[in-house]
């Protein structure tokens, strides 16, 4: 019978506990290390959002039509953003693919600059970054009841 492993996260940064990593048999160290390699943690992410979303879905096994439903951006968008090249997303949508995907800050960080996108220090802003930060595993409908509550237009 085999074992099942849950590497726990630590912190703000949503990265594994360093201790956690340690324990893991072998093979299992193998594959989260893999999968940090994977996202760019080892090796140079690709250049363009569309070639990192594409990246990012593949490593966590979502198809378009399920980050579709999880982020309520239409699939049809969500294709132009992974391959129409020079296409410039809202920023509210891709900060509802981060949430939807449930991705570490870091990655968010670097798929909302790929769009051509700096958070800033307007209201707005500091809560998506609340949002990217904070709220790691919470559904697009949770975060628009905060944005409401926050006097903020929902995703």
């Amino acid at each position: 019978m085999s074992q099942s492993w849950v590497v726990r996260t630590s912190g703000s940064d949503g990265n594994p506990a360093l201790s956690d990593l340690m324990e893991l048999p072998d093979e299992v160290f193998d594959t989260e290390l893999g999968t940090l390699y994977a996202f760019g943690g080892g090796n140079s992410p690709p250049g363009s959002f569309g070639d990192t979303l594409k990246l990012y879905m593949k490593n966590e096994n979502m198809t378009v039509e399920e980050l579709a439903f999880r982020s309520g951006i239409s699939e049809r968008t969500i294709g132009t953003m992974r391959n129409r090249k020079g296409y410039r997303p809202k920023l509210e949508n891709v900060v509802a693919i981060c949430i939807a995907m449930h991705l570490n800050p870091s990655y968010s960080y670097r798929l909302i600059e790929l769009a051509g996108y700096k958070l800033t220090d307007c209201d707005r802003d500091i809560i998506y970054r609340l949002l990217l930060d904070w709220a790691p595993g919470v559904s697009i409908e949770q975060c628009n009841k905060f944005l409401i509550r926050a006097h903020q237009t929902p995703f």
